[in-house]
């Protein structure tokens, strides 16, 4: 079942016996988690009627005797079963049974962290039959700006472009971490009536500082992430003394001459890479992933793009602009 689907149904009442929440996002678990926590029972029925267990220290017997317990002056109880993926392999056969027909006056809900139960399991199918799965998944980077883009509109916020672009460059994908920043923005926004995210607050709330460098800007490029190498860029071109554009020039032409190597060669794994290259298999992937992304008439185009910033950068060909102006717009060609 999907997140909005079990979200919609826990803030209508309408709850389930089981709940197994998974899979390797734990965002998403504990989200989950919270929302069933604070709509199973009224304020003050938490006394009496919620049990919290973790996996390494539960065992089925406890379990059991929780699970099956009359509510006391509620309709129902809240189980939860945390870490469950610490919890004994042989406790969970114990179960079988309760899974098999739960109490309908408890709520029970299980939290999996970085590791989930066998899927082909009589346990885990008599839990699918009887109550709900969840099993979250991560995003990938290119989902992080719709991510982004939705969370600021159920708040009822505006997020320009540019303040959306830095905060998926700059925060990844770790989803905890961006709803953190963006509820410290939505706090200092609160008395605004304009409402609107702009990128100066998005540097002015989130103190970017991280000192990114050329490695970072080769990876994007090679992943061909438009939003990361823009930004990455500007936050260079900051500080051009510890950046310098000739420098940056000169390790994007190495780059782009390798992948040329690669791509000519159609060499296809990060052994033979690493080999051809002189490298490690670990960056060797750095080079087998941009090899994939451009082909050969674009990396040909690209090393020109270089080579003509370098020479606007030394001055043998004259130009209006300015060296980070240069550069911003020499990473601008090499992506397109």
């Amino acid at each position: 079942m999907s997140f909005e689907k079990i979200k919609r149904d826990v803030l209508v009442g309408k709850l389930s016996p089981i709940y197994y929440l998974g899979g390797n996002e734990p965002f998403f678990v504990d989200k989950l988690c919270k929302l069933i926590e604070e709509n199973s029972l009224n304020p003050g029925e938490e006394v009496f009627n919620k049990a919290v267990l973790y996996g390494k220290d539960a065992s089925a017997s406890k379990l059991l005797g929780e699970l099956r317990s009359f509510p006391m002056m509620a309709s129902r109880r809240l189980v939860m079963l945390k870490e469950a993926q610490r919890f004994p392999k042989q406790e969970w056969t114990k179960l079988k049974s309760y899974f098999d027909n739960p109490v309908d006056s408890t709520v029970f809900v299980m939290a999996f962290k970085e590791k989930d139960l066998d899927g082909r399991s009589k346990i885990f199918k008599s839990i699918q039959n009887n109550g709900v799965v969840f099993k979250g998944k991560a995003l990938y980077d290119n989902q992080i700006p719709a991510w982004i883009q939705k969370y600021v509109d159920d708040k009822g916020f505006k997020l320009e472009p540019e303040a959306l672009r830095v905060l998926a460059a700059y925060l990844g994908t770790n989803l905890g971490l961006i709803e953190s920043e963006l509820e410290k923005i939505f706090i200092y926004l609160m008395g605004n009536k304009d409402r609107s995210i702009t990128a100066s607050i998005v540097y002015e709330m989130i103190n970017i500082d991280k000192d990114f460098n050329v490695f970072e800007l080769m990876n994007s490029l090679g992943m061909r992430d438009h939003s990361k190498s823009h930004f990455i860029i500007n936050q260079m071109m900051r500080n051009i003394k510890d950046h310098p554009p000739l420098l940056i020039a000169f390790q994007l032409f190495t780059f782009f001459s390798k992948v040329f190597r690669v791509h000519s060669q159609r060499l296809v794994n990060e052994h033979d890479v690493a080999r051809e290259l002189g490298i490690s298999p670990f960056i060797a992937r750095q080079y087998l992933v941009a090899s994939r992304n451009y082909s050969s008439k674009d990396l040909y185009r690209n090393l020109t793009f270089v080579l003509e910033a370098d020479l606007f950068l030394k001055g043998v060909q004259p130009t209006h602009m300015g060296p980070e102006h240069i550069m911003k717009i020499l990473i601008y060609k090499l992506l397109n």
